[in-house]
Formats: structure tokens, C-alpha cells, sequence
């Protein structure tokens, strides 16, 4: 009777381990499991860096928009850079490599 109380003992440990180890697989693997809290965790990072960033480009933005609005000097450059244009009394040297 002990020996058959011993294997009952044995036998309901073993499944009650299989089973724990089930559900320690399933809270991992499941679509709302463990390692998915890390994935969105992981985005969530990215996503708030992505933001600074995206904050940090819309300061200088209006920064430069403010300038254009107001500074002539910030104008003139921007003619001359992108438009390649020049004062009545000034002379353009291009240099041909």
C-alpha cells in the first residue's frame, strides 16, 4: 500500500511539473505573454526616442521660419544658396573640376 501511495505521490508531482512548465511556456510565447510586453516595451523606447528627435526638428523648424519672417539677412542667404542668385554689382567665379 505504501509503494502504490509513493507512486500516486510521484505521479501527480510529475504532472503538476508538467503542467507548471505548460503554463511558463504559454505565459512566454502567448501573444500577450512575456516576450511580447518586451517587444512593445522595446517599441515603446524607439517610439519616445523617434519623438525627441521629431520634436528636436520641429524647434529648428520654427526657428527657421521665424528667421525667414524676420531677419533679411536669413533670406539673402537662402536666395544665394539654393537659388544661386547674386547682387546687381557682384561677380559669380564657378569653379570647373
Amino acid at each position: 500500500m505504501r509503494k502504490l501511495f509513493s507512486s500516486k505521490k510521484s505521479v501527480t508531482l510529475s504532472l503538476s511539473l508538467m503542467f507548471f512548465g505548460l503554463m511558463v511556456l504559454v505565459a512566454f510565447v502567448h501573444e500577450d505573454g512575456i516576450l511580447s510586453a518586451f517587444r512593445m516595451d522595446q517599441e515603446l523606447i524607439k517610439m519616445r526616442d523617434d519623438n525627441k528627435s521629431l520634436v528636436q526638428k520641429l524647434y529648428l523648424l520654427r526657428r527657421e521660419t521665424n528667421l525667414l519672417k524676420t531677419d533679411v539677412s536669413s533670406i539673402e542667404k537662402i536666395a544665394r544658396e539654393k537659388l544661386n542668385l547674386v547682387k546687381p554689382d557682384e561677380r559669380v567665379y564657378q569653379i570647373v573640376r
